[in-house]
C-alpha cells in the first residue's frame, strides 16, 4: 500500500533567547540561525513523555514514520504580500554577490552556475532570502561574554563564556511532513498533533543553556492562513508548478542532507549522483538530468540524553546546497510533489535530506534588501471591531495569529469585571509593550556613560551571572544589591566608581542597585524612561481603550503601571538591560583597543 502525504504549517514564535547549538565546546557556544529539524524532534519528545504520552514518544519520535520534523525557517510577517508565501529558505549556494568599488552601481546577484561571469569581485550572498529573492533575511542575534565558574577543582575559578543566542520576539515556519496509509488517516493524525501541541502550550523548551535564561521557550500553533478545518496542505514550503521539458530548476536543501557514496563512507561531493538516484527510483529513468552543483559541508552533531554524552559528529552537505536539474521530459506538478516528499540522504526523521524545487533566478537582479523575521508591527492587542452597525463584539488580535472576542459592553467600568483570561491577557500585553521602551531606555543610559564609568567586565559578568537566576523580579534586586555590598574592603573601589547617568546627575552603582532593592515605585519613577514614551506604547495595546478615551493612558493601565510588582518588574529589566549593553560596549572597547579579555582583568576581588 502507498504511503500517503502532507504538510502540517506551523508558527514558531519564540518567547524567550534560545540557543540551538552547532556544537559542544563548552567555552564558546553558538547557535544555529533556524530552528534545525533534530531540536524540534527532541523538544516535541520531551514534552510527550512530561505529559505521559510514552505510546507516541514511540510512534512520533523514535520511529520517524508517522511524522518528520522539518527545519523551521524564518518567516516574512513584516513584509507579506497577500497571497504570497510568507516562509523564506537557506540562500541558494550558487548566488553570489558583486562588490561594487569606486562609487559604481549598487550589487546585483550574480548565478555562479549560469556561465556568464562578471568582472566584478564577488561574494556569497548566504543567509535566507524570500522566494521572490526581493528581501534577505537578517535572524537577529546577540552574542554575550561573562564570567562563569570552572566545575572541577579545589579552588573554582572564573572562567570566560561566550555565547551566541537567537533573540526572542522572532517568528519561524515548519512543515512537518505527517504520513498515513490513507487521506482520513493522515487528517486524523493532525488533529492529533495539534491537540498535542495546544496541551503543551506553555511548556516547549527548544535549545539548552536554560541556565544562562537561554531556556528556548516557544508558542506554536497552525500559521494563521491556514484553514483550521483542513490544515493538512499539499506542497513542502511553496505551490508546486508542472515542469516543463528542457527546463531548468534548482534542487535547494532546506536542511543537512547526510549523503553516503557507493562505498559507504559519508561524503557530502556526493549530493549529485545522490540526487540522481532520488530522481530514477521516483519519477522513473530519463526524467531530469544534473546540470550542475555547489555544495558546502557542515558538521552535524547529536547529543544522546541516555548516555549524557555526544555522538559521533558526521560531515553532511550543508543547507542551501544546490544542484541544478534539466528536465528531459514533462513532469506535472504532481509529480514535483511526489519528489519533494523524499528525502536525500539519511535521518528523515530529523529533517535532514529535505529540499524545494526553485525555479532559475532572474539575471542581474539587485542585492535583496535585508529584514527581520519578527511579527508585523503591533499584531497583538489591536481591537478588530466590524462596522457594519457596530454589532460584532470586539476582538483582540494575538501573536499566534488567532483572536479573542471580547464580552458585549466592552469596555467594562474596571478592568476587574472583565473574565480572567482577558484580565492576563491585558497583562500581558501591556508588560510585552513596555518591554522595548525599557529597553531602550536602559541602552541609552549605557551610552550616556563614560567608559570609565562603567564596571569592570569581571563584574559585569558576576552581576549578570545573579541576573539570571531564577526568581521574583524582587528576589533579583535583593541579590544584585547584596552581590555589590558584600565586596571584601580592597576591592570597594571597583564597585564604588562605576556611575549612572540620570535626570539629575550621576549616581553610583552601589546607590542604584540599594535604591532599586528598597523601594523600586520610588525609583522607578526617577530612573524609569519618559512617560509619554512608556503612555504611547501601552496606548497601542490597550483593551480597555475606548472612543471617549483621550488621556494617554486608561485608567486600568495607570493602575497596572503604578503597582509595586510592575515597577519591580520594569526595574530589573531596565538594569539587566543595561548590564547587558554596558558588557557590550566594553566588550567592543577591548576587542578595539587589544585589551584584555574578561575575566582576565584584576580591578574586581572577591565577594
Amino acid at each position: 500500500m502507498s504511503i500517503v502525504t502532507g504538510y502540517l504549517p506551523l508558527r514558531l514564535l519564540f518567547t524567550d533567547t534560545a540557543v540551538l547549538r552547532t556544537g559542544f565546546n563548552p567555552l564558546h557556544v553558538t547557535s544555529e540561525p533556524y530552528v534545525p529539524g533534530r531540536a524540534l524532534r527532541g523538544m516535541v519528545a520531551a514534552a510527550l513523555a512530561r505529559r505521559g504520552h510514552h505510546d507516541l514518544v514511540d510512534t512520533w519520535v523514535a520511529r520517524g514514520e508517522q511524522v518528520r520534523f522539518t527545519p523551521a525557517l524564518p518567516r516574512l510577517e513584516d513584509r507579506a504580500v497577500s497571497g504570497a508565501p510568507l516562509a523564506a529558505f537557506p540562500t541558494p549556494a550558487a548566488l553570489h554577490v558583486t562588490k561594487p568599488e569606486n562609487g559604481e552601481a549598487s550589487p546585483f546577484i550574480v548565478d555562479t552556475l549560469a556561465g556568464s561571469g562578471t568582472s566584478h569581485a564577488t561574494k556569497r550572498l548566504g543567509g535566507f532570502v524570500a522566494p521572490t529573492l526581493e528581501h534577505s533575511v537578517e535572524v537577529a542575534t546577540t552574542t554575550e561574554q561573562y564570567l562563569g565558574r570552572s566545575r572541577g577543582g579545589r579552588n573554582p575559578q572564573g572562567v570566560p563564556y561566550l555565547t551566541t543566542m537567537l533573540d526572542a520576539g522572532q517568528v519561524f515556519e515548519t512543515r512537518w511532513q505527517l504520513r498515513a496509509d490513507t487521506r482520513d488517516d493522515l487528517s486524523r493524525l493532525a488533529r492529533q498533533v495539534i491537540a498535542v501541541l495546544a496541551e503543551t502550550d506553555g511548556t516547549l523548551v527548544l535549545g539548552t543553556g536554560g541556565t544562562r535564561a537561554h531556556g528556548g521557550g516557544v508558542r506554536i500553533t497552525l500559521t494563521p492562513e491556514t484553514d483550521p478545518e483542513h490544515p493538512v496542505v499539499p506542497d513542502r514550503l511553496y505551490p508546486s508548478r508542472a515542469w516543463p521539458e528542457g527546463e531548468c530548476r534548482d534542487l535547494v536543501l532546506l536542511g543537512p542532507a547526510l549523503i553516503t557514496d557507493e562505498h559507504g563512507e559519508t561524503r557530502p561531493q556526493a549530493l549529485g549522483p545522490a540526487v540522481t538516484d532520488l530522481v530514477e527510483r521516483t519519477l522513473g529513468p530519463d526524467t531530469a538530468q544534473v546540470a550542475g552543483v555547489v555544495v558546502d559541508r557542515c558538521r552535524v552533531e547529536n547529543y544522546h540524553r541516555r548516555y549524557t554524552s555526544p555522538m559521533a559528529a558526521r560531515w553532511a552537505a550543508a543547507p542551501g546546497a544546490v544542484v541544478r536539474l534539466r528536465s528531459l521530459r514533462h513532469i506535472t506538478s504532481e509529480q514535483v510533489r511526489a519528489l519533494e516528499a523524499q528525502p536525500v540522504g539519511g535521518r528523515a526523521a530529523d529533517g535532514c535530506g529535505c529540499f524545494v524545487l526553485r525555479p532559475l533566478p532572474e539575471a542581474g537582479r539587485r542585492h535583496p534588501e535585508r529584514i527581520s523575521c519578527r511579527p508585523a508591527e503591533h499584531p497583538a492587542g489591536q481591537q478588530n471591531r466590524e462596522d457594519a452597525l457596530g454589532t460584532a463584539p470586539a476582538a483582540v488580535s494575538l501573536p499566534e495569529g488567532n483572536s479573542i472576542p471580547l464580552p458585549s459592553g466592552w469596555p467594562p467600568t474596571t478592568i476587574d469585571d472583565a473574565p480572567e483570561e482577558v484580565v492576563a491577557l491585558f497583562r500581558n500585553l501591556l508588560a510585552g509593550a513596555a518591554a522595548e521602551p525599557v529597553r531602550a531606555h536602559a541602552r541609552a543610559l549605557a551610552e550616556r556613560a563614560a567608559l570609565g564609568d562603567l564596571p569592570t567586565p569581571s563584574l559585569l559578568g558576576r552581576l549578570r551571572e545573579v541576573a539570571t537566576l531564577p526568581g521574583t523580579p524582587t528576589h533579583t534586586l535583593a541579590a544584585l544589591h547584596s552581590t555589590v555590598d558584600g565586596f571584601a574592603p580592597h576591592a570597594h573601589k571597583a564597585v564604588s566608581k562605576p556611575m549612572i547617568p540620570h535626570s539629575e546627575g550621576r549616581v553610583s552603582l552601589t546607590t542604584w542597585l540599594e535604591k532599586a532593592a528598597g523601594n523600586p515605585v520610588t525609583w522607578w519613577r526617577r530612573h524609569g524612561p519618559d512617560d509619554s514614551t512608556l503612555a504611547n506604547a501601552l496606548a497601542r495595546v490597550d483593551i480597555t481603550r475606548s472612543s471617549e478615551d483621550r488621556s494617554p493612558l486608561t485608567a486600568a493601565a495607570r493602575a497596572w503601571l503604578t503597582s509595586t510588582d510592575t515597577a519591580a518588574e520594569l526595574t530589573r529589566l531596565l538594569i539587566t538591560t543595561w548590564l547587558t549593553e554596558a558588557a557590550r560596549r566594553k566588550r567592543a572597547d577591548a576587542e578595539t583597543d587589544g585589551a584584555p579579555r574578561a575575566g582576565h582583568d584584576n580591578e574586581g576581588g572577591h565577594a
